[in-house]
């Protein structure tokens, strides 16, 4: 992602620091290797040193801010091992860094906390922290999510029927549903 927001094309066998250099003239020396290891130019020890990689990622992250307002969404976190991990480090570094320019989105399933105590455990001490605002995202009433289905998906009308009544007002699960249809 981070690659994607520098508009960097990269592959395994090139020189992330030489593009980065050359690329982005106004980073410094730490700010071009903090950047290479987190996108995965220096692939030594990256995998087994999670905290030195949030780390990274979270200045990279600062990095690109510096240019542009940089929104980090952790889509379906509960999935990802260290999705709720790195939420909590991002919060603890950031607290108190106001107008950096990052926001971070971050959606866990509350099925999916209501299931592990883990995940419900993470959550809740992400929401502890100051800098959190929590959403709830409620299913859409039954008028909206029929326009979403029928105007935006452009789904035949069978198949829009399924979409409208599956998914019980969830905008997601019928987008999800589309994908796995095919649409039309």
């Amino acid at each position: 992602a981070m690659a994607r927001a520098l508009r960097l094309r990269l592959t395994p066998d090139e020189d992330v620091a030489a593009i980065l250099r050359s690329t982005l003239r106004s980073l410094d020396d730490d700010d071009v290797h903090t950047l290479a290891w987190a996108l995965g130019g220096d692939q030594v020890g990256r995998l087994d040193r999670r905290a030195a990689r949030f780390a990274a990622v979270i200045r990279g992250l600062r990095i690109l801010s510096r240019k542009r307002p940089v929104v980090l969404i952790l889509d379906d976190a509960q999935r990802g091992e260290d999705a709720l991990a790195f939420a909590q480090r991002l919060v603890a570094t950031e607290r108190g860094a106001s107008g950096c320019g990052l926001i971070a989105v971050l959606a866990i399933s509350d099925e999916a906390a209501a299931e592990r105590a883990d995940i419900q455990r993470d959550g809740d001490r992400l929401v502890a922290h100051e800098a959190v605002t929590t959403i709830p995202l409620l299913p859409l009433p039954r008028r909206e999510h029929r326009l979403l289905v029928d105007h935006l998906l452009g789904l035949a009308p069978r198949l829009a029927e399924e979409v409208a009544t599956r998914p019980a007002g969830n905008p997601r699960i019928a987008v999800e549903l589309v994908g796995a249809h095919g649409g039309r």
